[in-house]
């Protein structure tokens, strides 16, 4: 890999398994909120702390490689586990926000958007005490509408443009958008002389599907993500991102459909060592967190 001088941005969603669209959050899911699952699954009214461990083996890991990486954090995560983030914080990684709740786009009106996220971003800066000035849609479902609010709340870079063909009930709009990290309009995700910077996520060149995401890594393979990746260091700067609740075992719920299991496929210590890898293979790649990069960008003041 030494004939790549382009960097990787590495970035992480604070997301917990019961976070995914088929259990909460979207119109397919088992459970209309997660507090609604809480009760039924851990009989508890706040989650049981599953996160914790594998966030504190990320921290470790990126510490072996020294990685500086963005975190993406829900603000109801964030309430739950403040000393992980404080963590999070203590080691060095960027904080940015990941909305509210983790639930598709379609559940909100313009001014429920609006006020969910200028909530959000505030507890997290309150928390941090540093200003967040990165977002990332939760499911990557978005909609034009929301650039201008995220400009309006102080947002300068957003990381939830995912140029792939129609996928599992989303994505599609986006398939002709740039791989390689821009400027987004005043109004919409296409390119412009807006204020806000895009950082996609890759999808597997030709097929457009998504690659460099950890859900992918598992679903099909490593050698998806690492090829993916490979093709598009030659060009320019790129991105992968994955969950602490991936490095877990897969989930014990009753009914597990076919497509559950094949969303939690190889969880566990599959995922440990596939990351690992990943990052081996990577090693002489510049590894670099999100802010940083919109930073090089000379982004505008």
């Amino acid at each position: 890999m030494n004939n790549i001088s382009n960097r990787l941005v590495i970035s992480v969603d604070l997301d917990e398994w019961y976070h995914a669209r088929w259990v909460s959050g979207s119109k397919i899911s088992r459970w209309s909120n997660t507090i609604d699952f809480f009760r039924d699954v851990y009989k508890l009214d706040t989650p049981r702390g599953d996160i914790e461990k594998p966030t504190m083996e990320i921290l470790e890991l990126f510490d072996n490689f020294k990685i500086k990486a963005t975190f993406f954090i829900l603000s109801e995560v964030a309430s739950y586990y403040p000393s992980l983030v404080k963590e999070i914080i203590k080691c060095g990684h960027e904080v940015s926000s990941h909305g509210k709740t983790h639930v598709d786009l379609w559940k909100y009106t313009r001014k429920e958007f609006y006020t969910d996220l200028k909530d959000a971003k505030s507890i997290l800066e309150e928390m941090t005490g540093k200003q967040v000035l990165g977002y990332r849609a939760p499911n990557l479902i978005i909609e034009d509408w929301i650039v201008p609010i995220l400009s309006e709340l102080g947002f300068q870079y957003d990381s939830s443009v995912c140029p792939s063909r129609k996928l599992m009930g989303k994505f599609g709009s986006t398939v002709n958008l740039p791989m390689k990290p821009y400027y987004l309009s005043e109004e919409s995700f296409i390119p412009g002389n807006g204020p806000l910077f895009e950082i996609p996520i890759p999808v597997f060149p030709y097929l457009k599907l998504p690659a460099a995401t950890g859900i992918m890594t598992r679903v099909i393979g490593e050698w998806w993500s690492t090829w993916t990746l490979k093709y598009y260091l030659k060009k320019h700067d790129t991105l992968y991102y994955f969950h602490p609740y991936e490095m877990l075992p897969a989930p014990d719920v009753d009914g597990f459909k076919f497509m559950q299991k094949l969303h939690t496929r190889r969880s566990g210590l599959w995922m440990k060592s596939a990351i690992k890898n990943i990052f081996e293979k990577f090693q002489d790649v510049p590894k670099i967190n999100c802010i940083d990069l919109m930073n090089l960008y000379n982004v505008k003041n």
